[in-house]
């Protein structure tokens, strides 16, 4: 999927910006400055949290991206999408037997449109946490187990703890 496809999707004129794709953009760049190297689940699902996170502390999400639950873990066509228009190097490797991506390259660009003091944060608090436990912990919120694999999820005050 490109821009073009979610932007006909969402039923959004042609041309016109995908509500929030700059703060994704600058929120995935954040993230990649952190790391030496993101696999697709992990940058997935630190975003996920952050926009809990700021859900749960300002009504409100960081992104705006809206999120589905799968079998493995949340998605989001917006940061899918945003991922592939960054251009990013990845190898596809598989990693507890499945097939994923390794991105190994930070974007260029600095990050103005979103809340890097939030971010770092964020980052505190998950940059020692395994992909598996932000996995684990995005299937346990009330918010993942009322939808059906597939199905939007939509963000609430009390849609579960307040962090990990």
């Amino acid at each position: 999927m490109d821009r073009d496809s979610l932007r006909a999707e969402r039923g959004i004129p042609f041309g016109q910006d995908i509500e929030g794709q700059e703060v994704i953009s600058d929120t995935i760049r954040y993230f990649f400055s952190k790391y030496k190297y993101l696999y697709e689940e992990r940058i997935a699902h630190l975003i996920f949290y952050a926009d809990y996170r700021h859900y749960q502390e300002h009504s409100e999400q960081l992104t705006g991206a809206q999120y589905e639950s799968r079998v493995f873990g949340v998605w989001s066509d917006e940061i899918h999408v945003e991922m592939k228009e960054l251009d990013l190097t990845y190898y596809t490797v598989y990693r507890s037997g499945q097939k994923t991506k390794k991105y190994t390259d930070a974007p260029d660009g600095a990050f103005t449109n979103t809340d890097t003091d939030f971010l770092d944060k964020i980052h505190a608090e998950t940059r020692e946490i395994p992909t598996d436990k932000l996995v684990r912990f995005a299937l346990s919120l009330p918010m993942c187990e009322a939808v059906s694999h597939g199905e939007r999820m939509e963000f609430s005050v009390d849609s579960g703890p307040t962090g990990l």
